[in-house]
């Protein structure tokens, strides 16, 4: 089936689908070319009434993932659609899922910013350390991003979190927020204990790409250093 079709359907009025898949029912268990189901595609859009007939129909796509292995779950994350989401968890779906690249629904809500998703999915106790096929965690991504309302969240969640995972290229997230220059960021991680000292394959230190003032000042944070002192006259 072109996935054009199934895309156009998941957008049509909600009263005319309605009528067509009474007349049509076995368009529920149709996929795309690109491995999606209409639910697949109605998670994506947001259409909530939509999915919430899709699943009380009993289609068996729950979990599936279409050509990249992305779920409706992990769809509905990318489009920052919680109330979908929290249909499709009612009914069973995985929260730890991945898709082909190692990407989970935590990480692409961390990236996107969806702090709604973050917050559900942590009380759910999705998995913070998760990895990617870059070996990048949630916190990875945040330094990156510059969120930090959401990395406050996962620097104080319940769970135990890999501060200093590093990445395919040894960097840490305090690594990526000082290269990222996001240095609220880099102000929070060292607070929680990040290291300052693991070296990354380019054999630097995360403040090596920090600017020398904010390198100084949290270095003095961390008593490494002794402050400077102005020479009495």
């Amino acid at each position: 089936m072109d996935s054009l079709e199934l895309y156009s359907l998941a957008q049509q009025d909600y009263h005319e689908l309605e009528i067509l898949l009474g007349e049509k029912p076995d368009l529920v268990k149709k996929k795309d070319n690109n491995e999606r189901s209409l639910l697949h595609w109605a998670a994506l859009a947001g259409r909530e009434q939509l999915v919430a007939q899709l699943l009380a129909s009993g289609t068996t796509f729950l979990n599936d993932g279409d050509d990249t292995n992305a779920t409706p779950q992990i769809l509905a994350t990318l489009g920052g659609h919680l109330n979908v989401l929290k249909l499709l968890v009612a009914k069973g779906a995985k929260i730890d899922d991945k898709n082909w690249h190692g990407h989970t629904s935590l990480q692409y809500a961390c990236s996107k910013g969806h702090r709604d998703i973050v917050e559900y999915l942590l009380s759910l106790g999705a998995d913070v350390n998760v990895r990617d096929d870059r070996n990048d965690t949630c916190l990875h991504r945040l330094a990156s991003t510059g969120r930090c309302d959401i990395l406050e969240m996962l620097l104080t969640c319940p769970q135990k979190l890999d501060l200093d995972a590093q990445n395919a290229e040894g960097d840490t997230p305090l690594h990526v927020a000082c290269q990222e220059k996001q240095l609220e960021c880099v102000a929070r991680l060292v607070e929680h204990g990040a290291s300052v000292n693991i070296l990354n394959k380019d054999k630097k230190s995360p403040l090596e790409y920090c600017p020398p003032r904010v390198r100084q000042e949290i270095l003095e944070k961390l008593n490494l250093v002794t402050a400077e002192t102005p020479a009495s006259s």
